[in-house]
């Protein structure tokens, strides 16, 4: 009795873990359609609390915020992924010259632009 007590208290975290880890997975498959179906705000919830932050969710999540009037936070985003010098989207420099433009900050606007087109 003493032995099967001890197995389903062993067994029964790795079973926990396995599930969150399939469910990790089903959550990126689910954001990367909402994000196709240019369900911006929907997907954010995803890429925001349940992916990993390699360059290209942080780039999604920087959409998704600037399509959800969330511009602080993408700029920020942004911002990380210009200054970590890991901007494999050359995109990255454009999306902050909009975010710059509708901030009202057009001189940091104009530099953007001009930095994504000599890219």
């Amino acid at each position: 009795m003493y032995n099967h007590v001890c197995k389903y208290l062993f067994c029964f975290p790795l079973m926990c873990m396995g599930s969150y880890l399939y469910s990790q997975v089903i959550t990126a498959k689910e954001a990367d359609k909402l994000f196709k179906e240019k369900q911006y705000c929907r997907a954010l919830d995803f890429y925001t609390k349940n992916l990993s932050d390699d360059n290209d969710v942080l780039f999604k999540k920087g959409l998704c915020q600037y399509h959800c009037n969330q511009l602080t936070s993408a700029e920020q985003v942004f911002t990380g992924l210009v200054n970590k010098g890991k901007n494999q989207q050359v995109e990255v420099r454009y999306w902050l010259g909009l975010i710059y433009q509708h901030q009202q900050k057009f001189s940091q606007a104009r530099e953007e632009f001009k930095n994504y087109l000599r890219q």
